[in-house]
């Protein structure tokens, strides 16, 4: 009697004890990694904004207009001899500014709020590809309005140049206004701190001390902003490191859901199709493929172009990104 009590409680633990581990199997395999104080304070993923407002550097940003078919313009211009603007940025001269006719397109633009550039197909820079045309295109172009504006005020002719480095400045506000990726948000704000040093140095050697001022006041916050703000995110998100992967999981899961400012989940998105591939955890790796499908019906085109980038990334494709 007590021979076969024994066996029925060793049973009954037996099955008790299956039991827990499935338990356990399940929850491991099923839930994804836990945040951590990154994503649990809440102050690296809120909304972006300057401290110091562009405006305070280039009033004249003010016309409620949409810049983006003059800057799509620029970009042809542009693309017909794209040699031409990567050898003028580099070492171009003043008899060279013929060769370089898309600059003065950007003018046209600096006194516009916004430029709507990639929103209508975010698949052309919300991407795993090192090169984005129209992105890098906008970059050569500002290159050389700064180069053209350097060698026109050398020359004497400072008020063409200072309009070149408004230009170059608008066109970095814009981009940094649309930011859809951080790469986008990055080109823009490089733009801007360029463009302001320069217009800064002008404004001083013509005697405007207050513009000269709100220059550097705009790059010194601008530049604490992006370290202490911009910077700390990014690196979860850009990291190749297997521990930073790890550890940072369950905020890249909340921030491509939650995060108020879309940039930042549209860089978290992207992060998880990585994730496929090289989480430490299953829980992850299989998270990451439920919530991609769950984001690609977002009602937000630039979110579902992000996700629909992310399920379409393959091994291969995976094993050569940087």
């Amino acid at each position: 009697m007590w021979g076969n009590a024994l066996g029925w409680c060793i049973s009954l633990a037996m099955v008790v004890g299956t039991a827990i581990g499935l338990v356990w199997l399940n929850d491991a395999v099923s839930t994804v990694s836990p945040r951590t104080r990154i994503s649990l304070d809440g102050k690296l993923a809120g909304a972006i904004e300057l401290p110091v407002p562009p405006v305070a550097v280039v009033p004249s940003i003010s016309r409620n207009t949409d810049a983006a078919d003059v800057y799509r313009k620029a970009l042809e211009q542009y693309q017909q001899d794209p040699l031409a603007y990567e050898k003028f940025a580099r070492s171009g001269l003043l008899r060279d500014l013929e060769d370089v006719p898309g600059i003065w397109m950007l003018v046209q633009a600096s006194d516009c709020i916004q430029a709507r550039l990639f929103e209508a197909d975010p698949s052309q820079i919300v991407n795993y590809r090192s090169e984005r045309p129209a992105l890098d295109g906008l970059r050569t172009l500002g290159a050389c309005a700064r180069r053209a504006g350097q060698l026109l005020q050398r020359d004497g002719q400072t008020e063409e140049a200072m309009r070149l480095y408004e230009a170059v400045f608008s066109l970095g506000d814009k981009l940094y206004r649309e930011r859809l990726t951080y790469a986008q948000l990055d080109a823009g704000l490089t733009m801007m701190a360029e463009a302001a040093t320069l217009i800064g140095a002008l404004s001083e050697s013509s005697g405007d001390t207050q513009r000269a001022l709100a220059c550097r006041k705009f790059n010194e916050a601008r530049k604490a902003y992006v370290a202490e703000q911009l910077l700390p995110l990014q690196r979860i998100f850009s990291s190749l490191e297997q521990t930073v992967i790890d550890r940072h999981a369950g905020d890249v899961f909340y921030f491509a859901r939650h995060a108020p400012e879309r940039m930042w989940r549209v860089e978290a998105i992207l992060k998880l199709g990585r994730y496929r591939f090289n989480a430490d955890r299953v829980a992850d790796q299989r998270g990451a493929t439920k919530l991609l499908k769950q984001l690609s019906q977002d009602p937000d085109p630039v979110i579902r172009a992000a996700a629909d980038a992310a399920l379409k990334l393959t091994v291969q494709e995976y094993r050569w990104l940087r």
